[in-house]
């Protein structure tokens, strides 16, 4: 009776603790591992498939409002310009945060900044999972005059979830841990 207990607690404790961690679009939860079936059955019907075989939501073929990638596992890469992310318990919203209103609310993150002339961006990134293998990102954007204060002040424009770490091409991330 106390193993059956005490495995109960443990399957409570593990799937609240990995649960917290999901977008919230149009109302709807989507969680990292969801299958392809799942997100359309939430989202509706995509409006295209991409020639990379990913599933978009949205009126604009070249800027889609949602883009979601699956491998056998299931949601593999999730990028939206509309809705919020929950991390931790707590809610980033695009629109609404900025780079410098996030930062409490994820704790570890690494960010940088890109671009040259005629287009700044700057990406903030926390790891979530079991295993911190899942890269949640919050980027902002600017034309090339725009520095780095104004950056970090305007709300975030994008979120996205993906295994690869975004900031891999950026020339200097900082990293706060």
């Amino acid at each position: 009776m106390k193993k059956f207990i005490i495995a109960a607690l443990v399957t409570v404790c593990t799937t609240s603790v990995f649960a917290e961690d999901y977008f919230l679009i149009n109302g709807k939860k989507i969680g990292l591992q969801e299958s392809q079936k799942s997100v359309i059955a939430k989202l509706g019907k995509p409006k295209f498939v991409d020639g990379g075989g990913n599933l978009n939501w949205g009126n604009n073929y070249d800027d889609p409002e949602i883009t979601a990638s699956f491998n056998q596992y299931g949601l593999n890469t999730l990028s939206t310009s509309k809705g919020s992310v929950i991390i931790n318990g707590k809610t980033i919203t695009i629109g609404k945060d900025t780079p410098n209103t996030s930062k409490p609310k994820v704790q570890h993150y690494c960010e940088g900044f890109d671009g040259g002339n005629s287009f700044r961006q700057y990406n903030q990134s926390t790891r979530v999972g079991a295993e911190g293998e899942i890269y949640i990102s919050f980027g902002t954007y600017g034309d090339g005059n725009t520095s780095n204060k104004t950056l970090m002040s305007k709300p975030i424009e994008s979120i996205g979830l993906g295994y690869d770490d975004p900031l891999a091409d950026f020339s200097s991330p900082k990293c706060n841990h």
